[in-house]
C-alpha cells in the first residue's frame, strides 16, 4: 500500500488546452497547498469549470524533483493515477 510522508503536500498544476498540457506547459499553478487529495481535487475542479472544456488540473503529490501525479481532474471527470 502506497503511503505518502505527512510533509508531502499535494499541489496543482493546470492546463487550459490539450496543447498547453501536450507541451507540459501549465498556464495555472497553485499558490496553495493542500493537506489531503481531496481537498486538492475540490480546488481544482473549480479552477477547471472556471477555466474552459478543455481544461484539466494535475493534481501532484509532493515537492520539486519528487512530485507525482496522482490525480487528473477534467470537466468529464476524475482520473486517478496510482
Amino acid at each position: 500500500m502506497f503511503r505518502r510522508k505527512a510533509e508531502m503536500p499535494f499541489w496543482l498544476s493546470g492546463f487550459r488546452t490539450v496543447e498547453a498540457y501536450e507541451a507540459r506547459e501549465p498556464d495555472w499553478e497553485c499558490d496553495d497547498t493542500f493537506g489531503d487529495l481531496d481537498a486538492a481535487t475540490e480546488a481544482a475542479r473549480l479552477w477547471v469549470e472556471a477555466a474552459g472544456s478543455e481544461a484539466q488540473v494535475e493534481v501532484l503529490d509532493g515537492l520539486g524533483n519528487v512530485a507525482e501525479v496522482r490525480r487528473i481532474v477534467m470537466v468529464s471527470g476524475v482520473e486517478d493515477m496510482s
